[in-house]
């Protein structure tokens, strides 16, 4: 599995490959490969240096975070 995030665009993409299986004295051979990929343009207000990735149990978490700037702050009136 590899993630990359570049400009503002995250992409995701994963491999499958399935190996040959003995099935009692005989061997059965299947060749199945599937090739996942997935692009995602994020939001401005994503901070890109916050990214973090984390797989567990075949199930990719993706944490972003907003950059501080992005944050609503409260401007003084004079």
């Amino acid at each position: 599995m590899k993630v990359t995030l570049e400009r503002g665009v995250l992409n995701i993409t994963a491999e499958h490959r399935e190996e040959t299986k003995k099935d009692g004295t005989e061997y059965l051979n299947e060749r199945n490969y599937r090739r996942i990929q997935r692009a995602f343009t994020l939001p401005s207000e994503v901070d890109e240096s916050q990214v973090d990735a984390d797989l567990e149990d075949g199930v990719l978490c993706l944490t972003l975070q907003k950059s501080k700037e992005s944050t609503p702050r409260q401007i003084a009136i004079k």
